[in-house]
């Protein structure tokens, strides 16, 4: 089944890329929230 492998193929890599970018944004939300909190005085 030839059509099985290349469907594998696409979805693989934009799985794991929407993977990696949703990581990407929460460790940028994390960071945000860090730098807020340092520059917030209490």
């Amino acid at each position: 089944y030839p059509n099985n492998i290349n469907l594998g193929s696409i979805i693989e890599p934009c799985v794991i890329y929407i993977i990696s970018a949703y990581y990407a944004n929460f460790n940028l939300l994390i960071l945000l929230r860090y730098f807020i909190k340092q520059k917030t005085p209490k």
